[in-house]
């Protein structure tokens, strides 16, 4: 069942205030999007694959070279929220095309990079500039029609790019010059900039028509009973970053080999991803709890089949219910959020979801640790699975209150005069 509007805000993301119904501009939009996304995963995993030969020219240890990019990741995550204030205050098209420049300057400054400090800054550069891609581009994707389908064909490419990074990293290596990889990242970038150098004021009209349209009408009720359901929802966004986290470093240990964490990542990415943004517009917010619910078992049979046919397919399963609670995220965001603060409201997430998510490496290590394996941090999805289907259970069902407390009341059905 889809949700109900507050007043003041519309019944459906196509409301033509926000909106424009123009097929050209959605096709656009999401196409631009959907490169800065690709060009997003592609630029964050790229040293992943390229790691070995940065080791040997520099002659660097193990730790030290994993140890790069990690001011970077840390940037990427928490420049979130300056960034969403940044689109909400100049316009997120505006912001996108900075983003591709950002891009491209980095990934010419990590190919030029000639010393281990040089190496270090020019990464970090890098993890800035994809700071900017998440809340600019997702405040974009809320101004969409059917922003529940826009956002699952942008997390298809963004799932594309986190198979593509690490590949395009390996293939510059064997080919003996690892430094190509990123000029290449600097090349679609710089081709991006140039196409949002045509397409941004087309993009920025319909976003600033929504970033200058005036707040909801106030309901009559608290601002923390207005503020829970948008809390609960960060905090199953927030563990749901733990989890992505948690997967993507399980799995390696996992599988039996690198083409399966491939396979898994990518089918159940882009497959889940377009699915979960189908299906938030076709059935409404309650497939949010679903997808998240069919983690606990998934992460029970994976506990304990390691190694077994069985294992590589209910983790494929597991990996596309994951992905496809993003786009459901993203889209409640979108019709939750406050017009004129999306890109506020994205940055958040970001800057929650790849924080505190980043602790799901160190807590896998742990119990890999204690336990010789890694098969027992899919227990841990299970019970972080439950607490997630609590926490969204409840702010649907508030948020829900709230908007049938706001609703106005139906009109009184005049008496019949007496003859």
């Amino acid at each position: 069942m889809n949700d109900v509007p507050l007043p003041g805000r519309p019944a459906s993301p196509g409301d033509p205030s926000v909106t424009s119904h123009d097929p050209a501009r959605e096709r656009l939009l999401i196409a631009v999007t959907s490169l800065g996304h690709f060009l997003c995963h592609l630029g964050e995993l790229t040293f992943m694959g390229v790691m070995l030969a940065v080791k040997d020219e520099f002659g660097l240890d193990p730790a030290h070279t994993a140890v790069l990019p990690m001011l970077g990741f840390v940037l990427m995550g928490v420049g979130g929220l300056p960034v969403g204030v940044w689109a909400d205050w100049w316009g997120p098209a505006r912001v996108l095309q900075i983003y591709f420049l950002a891009m491209a300057v980095a990934g010419c400054l990590v190919a030029l990079s000639t010393n281990v400090w040089t190496l270090f800054a020019s990464l970090t550069l890098l993890g800035l500039a994809l700071s900017v891609y998440h809340p600019v581009g997702l405040a974009l994707l809320a101004t969409a029609k059917a922003h529940g389908r826009a956002m699952g064909i942008n997390g298809v490419a963004g799932s594309v790019g986190v198979a593509a990074g690490p590949l395009l990293g390996f293939v510059a290596a064997a080919l003996g010059w690892w430094r190509g990889a990123f000029l290449v990242l600097a090349g679609l970038s710089l081709l991006g900039a140039g196409w949002m150098g045509f397409a941004w004021r087309r993009l920025d009209s319909a976003a600033r028509l929504t970033a200058s349209t005036k707040l909801p009408a106030g309901v009559e009720c608290g601002l923390w009973r207005r503020s829970l359901p948008m809390i609960l929802l960060s905090l199953s966004m927030l563990l749901g970053g733990f989890n992505y986290r948690c997967l993507v470093t399980t799995l390696p240990a996992y599988c039996r080999s690198g083409e399966e964490v491939v396979l898994i990542l990518l089918l159940g990415g882009c497959v889940g991803q377009f699915f979960g943004g189908w299906a938030i517009d076709r059935f409404g917010s309650w497939v949010y709890p679903l997808f998240i619910g069919l983690l606990a078992p998934c992460g029970l049979v994976l506990a304990v089949a390691q190694g077994s046919p069985t294992g590589t397919l209910v983790a494929t399963l597991l990996a596309f219910n994951l992905f496809a609670q993003q786009p459901v995220e993203n889209a409640l965001l979108a019709r939750w959020t406050p017009r004129g603060r999306a890109g506020l409201s994205y940055g958040t997430k970001i800057a929650l979801t790849f924080g505190f998510g980043a602790l799901g490496s160190l807590v896998t290590g742990l119990i890999w640790d204690a336990a010789g394996t890694p098969a027992p941090v899919f227990f841990l999805f299970a019970a972080t699975a439950t607490v997630m289907v609590l926490l969204v259970v409840a702010a649907l069902r508030l948020r829900r209150l709230l908007e049938r407390s706001a609703a106005p009341p139906e009109p009184a059905l005049e008496a019949a005069p007496v003859a």
